[in-house]
C-alpha cells in the first residue's frame, strides 16, 4: 500500500511539473470546458 502511494505522489508531482509543457500542447482544453473571463476574475467549469 505504500508503495502504491509513492508512486502516486511521484506521478503527480511529475504531471505538475511538466503542466506548462502539457497546456501549450492544447491537452488543457477539452470539448464541453466552460471559461468565463471578466476583469480580474475567471472561472471554469469542467
Amino acid at each position: 500500500m505504500q508503495k502504491i502511494l509513492i508512486i502516486i505522489g511521484i506521478i503527480l508531482l511529475i504531471i505538475g511539473l511538466l503542466y506548462p509543457y502539457i497546456k501549450k500542447l492544447g491537452l488543457g482544453q477539452l470539448p464541453g470546458d466552460i471559461l468565463f473571463k471578466t476583469g480580474n476574475s475567471t472561472f471554469f467549469f469542467l
